[in-house]
């Protein structure tokens, strides 16, 4: 596999970055592998972006602050069901050609506390049991579970991120109020980027931050279409990563990830994005 062709999240070659909500000197991470660091990437911290002015009329949707369900210190795994206090949910197929049951562990593959983003807040079964509707990181994209209060703590966050693919352009948004925009590569006709609403689950360091996924990688909720089970790729996760092609930033040349130039990608990190942010993908 060439390097420039090299783009969807491959957990075992990509360290975990510990500290994704807070602006820290990248250098130090690359270092240290970012082991050990104190602050914890699933906890939605205070947004770093100087606020918009108070005359700014918002009128997107995005505006209201998206929620964000964060396992707890000491649950191993977080089992999903297809209704609140019912049973256990079952998604996909697995490698046998049977439906699994959906258990999301935690801490995951990249060695952080899952973390989801909630679509319903707050429902009381009929046994009193409180539960969340989330968005969940598995095939097919766009699914939904239930997830039991107990296991999770539930933050917030202003921030959200929107991709279009027909202007090749990422913007990122506090309460709606566009912050920045990059521009970026996306899929091919062959490996397209699938449209939809996603999370950012993972934020990874490349081991060669000057490689095909240039110096950070954040790893969404979502999937390719086209790529599933391989030796290069784990299942086919999209990501928002780097480059070491910078060149080709603005055409359809991926393998369904959205490519940053490298410098935009650790700004975009800056920012403070936590772990659960919305992702919205439109054509």
């Amino acid at each position: 596999m060439r390097a420039d062709t090299l783009d969807t999240v491959k957990p075992p070659t990509l360290r975990p970055i510990r500290r994704a909500t807070t602006a820290i000197a990248i250098g130090a991470s690359m270092v240290l592998g970012t082991i050990g660091c104190a602050k914890d990437p699933t906890r939605a911290e205070p947004d770093r972006i100087p606020a918009a002015p108070t005359s700014t009329t918002v009128t997107d949707p995005a505006a209201a602050p998206a929620l964000i369900a964060t396992a707890k210190q000491g649950v191993a795994k977080v089992v999903v069901h297809s209704s609140p206090a019912g049973p256990v949910e079952r998604l996909d197929i697995d490698e046998n050609g049977a439906l699994r049951d959906v258990e999301i562990a935690s801490p995951t593959e990249a060695k952080v506390r899952a973390v989801f983003l909630v679509a319903q807040r707050g429902l009381k079964a009929s046994d009193g049991s409180v539960w969340h509707e989330v968005y969940l990181p598995v095939r097919p994209n766009g699914s939904t579970g239930w997830i039991a209060d107990g296991d999770v703590e539930v933050t917030s966050t202003t921030l959200s991120i929107a991709i279009s693919l027909g202007s090749h352009t990422l913007t990122l948004k506090k309460a709606g109020v566009v912050v920045k925009t990059y521009p970026v590569a996306v899929g091919t006709a062959q490996n397209p980027t699938p449209v939809g609403r996603y999370f950012v689950k993972e934020l990874v360091s490349p081991d060669n931050p000057h490689g095909a996924y240039g110096p950070l990688a954040y790893g969404l909720s979502g999937h390719s279409p086209t790529i599933k089970d391989s030796a290069e790729f784990a299942d086919g996760v999209i990501a928002i990563h780097g480059t070491d092609h910078p060149e080709l930033i603005g055409q359809n040349v991926s393998h369904g990830c959205i490519r940053l130039k490298s410098e935009d990608v650790l700004d975009l990190r800056a920012q403070g994005i936590p772990l659960g942010t919305p992702v919205t993908i439109a054509a």
